[in-house]
């Protein structure tokens, strides 16, 4: 079960960056299992993306 697969060519949107695709599940992408584990691939991603949207506006 899940939520479904999306075809890359969907998550194009027209005047937008490329997508950014990670290899990971769902929960790899924001959380830990265990507390040994490397931080979750798309943290950094989740971090800096509303940073560099501030710094965008006047």
């Amino acid at each position: 079960m899940g939520d479904g697969v999306v075809s890359l060519a969907s998550l194009e949107i027209p005047g937008t960056p490329p997508p950014v695709l990670f290899r990971a599940s769902h929960r790899g992408l924001l959380a830990r299992l265990l507390p040994g584990e490397p931080e979750p691939a798309a943290i950094p991603y989740v971090i800096a993306v509303p940073e560099e949207w501030t710094h965008r506006c006047p």
